[in-house]
């Protein structure tokens, strides 16, 4: 990398961490630290909420589906605009009803009791670890591959800084953030994505050179199982705890709806930058190993200067989702925890106890992704648990349609069942055991008592 890559590299480092600084011991009460004090601009919700959707798996790993897969992958990519419609008529119209909580954890609590706040505090803290996992994982190998640094040791250096901005600034120096790296990874990948598509020769050039099966409709149609589960995994709603944070974090559900009405166009506009860019990497060469060719890419065919933009942008994207996670799992420690057990600590108590729990978390996080085994079994496996779970039972609470804590605890165990009598039937947790996972929990919960009856 040029000198000039790592000056833009660096600027936006000491920006982050700047922007933590600034705001740390801004904030009175826990709930300003949680989720701000609801006057967050329409465009930051909107930055917020699409940084924290772009993920490692939203850009690293549908590079790597598209570049194996090809057509199969690349129309449930599209497809995937659909979920922040689903949000929008779902959960987000009814989010008023809930105005006065500020975790997840919090609306379990008043839905379904102690049953469903502590299974929902239990879960959230396994697939926030999970999740980190991935994005620690992918940032020490993007030290690694550019800088020359240990993986081992970007990793723990990536996420030091990480944690620190989280842990200092609270939601605000977190939503600030995510605005900055979603401008940067807005720009960074449409500009990356051009110049390797020119490169490439342009449209007649890719399609010439691409492999037949990328371009088939017969290779779909010869896969359709794969292709059914792809499609249900991308428009199914983000239900995890730094999504619901997000609605809560509002002004109100007219600010919501609005910014539900400009992601699904974000989301396709970034779709279609990935499969451009997938397909050019693949007429270029279509012999990289799938799940380095992003960064095999941004290495071999990005000048200066967009390099340094595209190797900003993918931090930004690391970073924007890690520390969602970070702060809204943390929250639910100090809020959902440890509150419930000494109902008598202070918000300034919270707010000590939800800057340790960051802490906490991310190590916790980088020890699970050193170990360099399993993690994208680990986060299968939690989705098998979490879908059938949580997502009727909260779907059902935002409808308000009532149903009792203890059906709640039957339809979960119900869940997971199916979801393991699945894995064992297919031999691996997938699409298809969260699907029959979650329609265990469906059924139970159709059939369960209202509240209070």
């Amino acid at each position: 990398m040029q000198i000039v890559d790592k000056i833009i590299i660096i600027s936006y480092v000491v920006f982050c961490l700047y922007i933590g600084i600034k705001n740390f011991n801004k904030t009175s009460t826990f709930r300003e630290y949680a989720i701000g004090n609801k006057e967050f601009t329409t465009f930051t919700i909107i930055s917020t909420i699409f940084a924290t959707f772009v993920s490692v798996e939203a850009s690293i790993g549908d590079v790597e589906e598209v570049y194996k897969m090809g057509i199969i992958y690349c129309i449930p990519l599209l497809l995937s605009s659909v979920l922040w419609i689903l949000m929008s008529r779902l959960f987000v119209k009814n989010i008023d009803k809930f105005s006065k909580h500020i975790t997840l954890s919090s609306i379990m609590f008043e839905l379904y009791g102690n049953v469903g706040g502590w299974t929902t505090n239990v879960c959230v803290l396994v697939a926030s670890i999970s999740a980190l996992a991935i994005e620690v994982t992918a940032i020490g190998y993007l030290f690694e591959y550019f800088f020359g640094i240990d993986y081992k040791v970007g990793a723990i250096i990536g996420f030091s800084i990480i944690t620190i901005y989280c842990t200092l600034g609270g939601i605000k120096a977190v939503a600030i953030t995510d605005v900055f790296q979603f401008i940067i990874f807005f720009i960074g990948f449409p500009l990356a994505c051009g110049y390797i598509y020119n490169d490439a020769g342009g449209i007649n050039e890719i399609i010439e050179k691409v492999p037949h099966r990328h371009k088939s409709t017969d290779f779909l149609f010869n896969n359709t199982s794969l292709f059914l589960g792809y499609s249900f995994w991308s428009i199914l709603p983000v239900i995890s705890a730094p999504f619901i944070q997000r609605l809560l974090m509002a002004k109100n559900r007219v600010q919501l709806l609005n910014a539900y009405k400009i992601l699904p166009v974000l989301t396709f506009i970034f779709s279609i930058v990935i499969i451009i860019m997938s397909y050019s990497i693949l007429a270029k060469n279509n012999n990289i190993e799938p799940k380095f060719a992003l960064y095999y890419s941004m290495s071999e065919y990005l000048p200066s200067v967009i390099k340094g933009i595209m190797v900003t942008g993918m931090m930004a994207i690391i970073m924007s989702t890690s520390d969602s996670i970070i702060n809204a799992s943390s929250s639910i420690i100090a809020h959902d925890i440890i509150k419930k057990i000494y109902k008598n600590i202070t918000d300034k108590q919270q707010i000590y106890i939800a800057r340790i729990s960051c802490i906490v978390i991310s190590l916790i996080s980088v020890l699970v992704a050193l170990q360099n085994q399993g993690i994208m079994e680990l986060i299968w496996a939690m989705d098998n648990f979490w879908w059938p779970i949580m997502f009727v039972p909260l779907l059902l609470g935002f409808l308000g349609v009532k149903r009792s804590n203890k059906a709640f605890l039957i339809s979960s165990i119900f869940g997971i069942s199916g979801s393991l009598i699945t894995r064992q039937y297919i031999g691996e947790f997938g699409v298809v055991s969260v699907m029959i996972g979650t329609l265990f929990s469906s059924i139970i919960l159709a059939l369960g008592k209202v509240k209070g009856h």
